[in-house]
């Protein structure tokens, strides 16, 4: 990040050194170097011009340079001269210059956060390149998001730097980038012989996908969680239980109370409580249902138990809830 920079505003390249006695030339200015993450963007800070983007690791981009070191007093001897009792000093830095710094991967890792943490559980994130999906994988880590339990994420090009040096190893989608270089090649052969080459873009394919850490599951967490969420889906409200959504997804009862505490931060029955009160939020919200009829429509037996329950949860009796949202009411 860009952090490092917050109380050292300013950055000076030093003055050359002075020039001296016995041929001695003033040494030039200290080389400064800012540390900056991939993804920064400098900018002329007084005219908003664009100087150069941060794309690579250990890139160079000098910005301005420091003043160079005076002239030694043999550089002014002559025949008559032979031992001058002057040397030049050396320039000073130039104080022309400020940049401004934009670190638009940072700037974005509080939204990228806000949108991982709103995600339905678990799921999968096809990001555009190996270096987006990097960064999704660093922002899962900031927000606590298990990867690939709660959210599998692959990436495009297979950089194997960028793929094996991710935490977890980035899984990420080989393109054919020979086939797209005979594609290309075909194309300029064809202009220079002479044929016409329609205008548009010439597409290639894929070599494969190169599975890593961050889409294996081995233990089968998401795809157990999922079926028990397919099982609590269909059932719920028809008296479906948390034995046996555990059926359903072939596991013992505690080990998918445990898959779904970590993928979806709650158990099994808040679940299917969270499912059977969406239904009766429809209910009161779409139909005219007497409110005594929805709770056996909801996979509940007790009427008072829903009626308590939705109350605890939304802080509103049922009657209000409908006539807040329609104005139908029923008892």
């Amino acid at each position: 990040t860009l952090l490092h920079l917050r109380y050292e505003r300013h950055v000076f390249a030093t003055h050359g050194g002075n020039g001296g006695k016995s041929g001695s030339t003033g040494a030039d200015g200290e080389d400064r170097y800012i540390d900056v993450p991939c993804g920064t963007v400098v900018y002329n800070a007084e005219t908003g011009e664009y100087i150069c983007d941060v794309t690579e690791d250990g890139q160079l981009v000098m910005l301005l340079k420091g003043g160079r070191g005076g002239l030694g007093n043999k550089h002014f001897a002559t025949p008559t001269r032979q031992a001058p009792q002057f040397a030049k000093a050396g320039l000073p830095a130039p104080l022309v210059f400020s940049a401004r710094l934009n670190n638009t991967l940072a700037e974005e890792t509080g939204d990228l956060k806000r949108w991982l943490r709103t995600l339905p559980k678990p799921c999968g994130i096809f990001a555009v390149n190996d270096l987006r999906a990097s960064h999704v994988l660093a922002v899962c880590r900031l927000a606590g998001i298990a990867v690939p339990e709660q959210v599998q994420v692959i990436g495009v090009d297979n950089e194997e730097y960028l793929c094996e040096t991710a935490s977890p190893p980035l899984t990420s989608i080989e393109p054919d980038f020979e086939g797209g270089g005979y594609a290309a090649m075909q194309m300029v052969v064809a202009m220079l012989a002479g044929r016409t080459v329609p205008p548009g873009l010439a597409s290639y394919g894929i070599r494969g996908v190169v599975e890593r850490r961050s889409t294996r599951d081995d233990r089968g967490t998401a795809r157990i969680v999922n079926l028990a969420l397919d099982f609590i889906r269909l059932h719920a409200t028809t008296g479906g239980t948390a034995a046996g959504a555990a059926k359903a997804a072939g596991c013992s009862a505690s080990l998918l109370q445990r898959y779904f505490r970590k993928t979806l931060g709650r158990t099994v029955v808040q679940e299917i409580q969270r499912v059977r009160l969406e239904k009766a939020c429809r209910l009161l919200r779409r139909t005219e249902t007497p409110i005594g009829e929805i709770a056996a429509l909801c996979g509940y037996e007790d009427e008072s138990y829903l009626k308590t329950l939705f109350r605890r949860t939304y802080g509103t009796t049922m009657r209000q809830w409908r006539k807040s949202g329609t104005g139908v009411s029923g008892e």
